[in-house]
């Protein structure tokens, strides 16, 4: 991600930016052994059969404690466990008839890190209308070319409308964001970190795409909310885990019509272990989807063909979830094309969205998406405390958050509360193909006409 940071009560700006900071260079995720809590101990997933999911479940509880292990979740309705177990307890827990998998939970770098470099001060000042935001004709051409200022004169701007973002957290504190968090419904996952504090600064960025008060930058779906699910650490990683637990909430909570999860891990498809985490991953999705909310994951900066059935993106790749590419203009010119490092292939992405480009000589600060920094980032060099700073990066995770933003236009213009399935229907009609159908299964979104859709008859 590349930082622009306001000095003063909008009197002055600098400007440090940190390039690539949603764009992963690696091929694979960092691959981490399981979460060791003792000398002896580790984290497994226990996947029970699903015909036997919820009544066997509890005495699965009693086993794992008489194995000298601890339960530390039970995902009753999924027939999904985590527990701390030794090697050993694992093994015999897989003997009990009724359990399918017992697989050892992995932390993966979701978000890789970010490289950082300064830039030249610009001035600004402030603004409350949406058109009017300080830096929509500088930077925010990924708004125009999907046509989201147009549908802001003719919808309800996602008014009503909760996206719950799994990601590092959001901070309420940034300009852009004051009143747009919904705490009640806002949880964490990670340790003892607060959901509405964001060290990494990504959730608090994507959030910003989805919705802002349009004061430094406008946004997607101007007048809806967000919630934070925290699911990352400050450096960008998690656990399969904890992913679950939250997919499970959000699915539970009530009042949730979309989750937006700018994060994945590229991984071999034949690898055991991630053949049964990515079964787990599933149920979870599965049961958020039947329980009304539409699930959107960025697809991958690895710029990898997931038409190859040796590569999977999780949980992009997963069923009942919209996999996002990303587009990206050089030099302001072909903003139809797919990114540099954006994955593709129509058998793994879905649509595509603005993500940004800085991947060539040509290429320059503008072809990148700005959102807000958070004022929990630490880095003292961009001092995003002053609660006035904004990031400029480019990645899939971007992407990702433009269609949640649409999807939150289009649920608050249909009357009634509209199920994933007719969403994702009204995003994949209303997207157009500029690229090669090889490279995606639907096209770039356009809000505009999304909004349009027409009722479920």
């Amino acid at each position: 991600m590349r930082y622009i940071r306001f000095v003063g009560a909008f009197a002055a700006a600098t400007v440090a930016l940190t390039v690539a900071g949603c764009q992963d260079d690696s091929t694979a995720p960092e691959r981490v052994q399981p979460a060791v809590t003792s000398a002896k101990t580790a984290r497994y997933i226990v996947l029970m059969k699903e015909t036997q999911a919820k009544t066997d479940l509890r005495t699965m509880g009693t086993d794992v404690t008489r194995l000298g292990g601890r339960v530390e979740r039970l995902h009753q309705e999924a027939g999904l466990a985590q527990v701390l177990l030794t090697s050993s307890a694992a093994a015999s827990l897989r003997r009990r008839p009724d359990v399918e998998a017992v697989v050892p939970d992995r932390t993966v770098q979701f978000i890789p890190p970010r490289e950082l470099r300064m830039a030249a001060p610009q001035k600004v000042k402030a603004e409350s209308n949406q058109r009017g935001a300080e830096f929509f004709d500088q930077f925010q051409w990924n708004l125009k070319k999907i046509q989201a200022p147009k549908a802001w004169g003719v919808s309800r701007q996602g008014a009503g409308v909760t996206v719950c973002v799994l990601d590092s957290g959001i901070d309420p504190r940034q300009i852009d964001l004051v009143g747009k968090l919904d705490l009640d419904r806002s949880a964490s996952f990670v340790g003892n970190e607060r959901a509405d504090r964001d060290f990494a600064t990504h959730g608090t960025y994507m959030a910003s795409i989805i919705t802002s008060n349009g004061i430094g930058i406008a946004s997607v779906a101007p007048d809806a909310r967000v919630c934070s699910v925290k699911v990352l650490a400050r450096n960008g990683s998690g656990s399969f885990g904890d992913l679950i637990a939250a997919l499970m909430y959000v699915g539970s909570v009530g009042g949730v019509d979309v989750a937006n999860m700018s994060l994945g891990a590229l991984v071999p498809a034949n690898d055991p272990d991630i053949q049964d985490l990515a079964r787990a991953v599933q149920r979870a999705v599965n049961f958020a989807y039947n329980h009304g909310v539409l699930l959107v994951a960025s697809a991958g900066n690895d710029a990898a063909n997931l038409n190859n059935p040796d590569l999977i993106n999780l949980p992009s790749s997963l069923d009942n979830v919209i996999s996002v590419g990303a587009t990206g203009p050089i030099h302001q010119e072909r903003f139809e094309r797919v990114a540099s490092y954006s994955n593709f292939g129509r058998h793994g992405v879905d649509v595509l969205a603005p993500g940004g480009e800085f991947g060539f000589a040509r290429s320059v600060e503008e072809d990148l998406i700005i959102g807000a920094c958070s004022p929990s980032f630490p880095d003292p060099s961009f001092a995003c405390g002053d609660r006035i700073s904004y990031v400029l990066g480019d990645g899939t995770s971007q992407a990702a958050a433009h269609v949640s933003g649409e999807a939150a236009v289009i649920e608050s213009e249909l009357a009634g509360d509209q199920t994933p399935a007719r969403l994702t229907d009204c995003i994949f009609k209303s997207a157009e193909l500029f690229v090669q159908p090889s490279l995606v299964a639907q096209g770039r979104i356009n809000v505009f006409l999304g909004q349009d859709c027409e009722p479920a008859s």
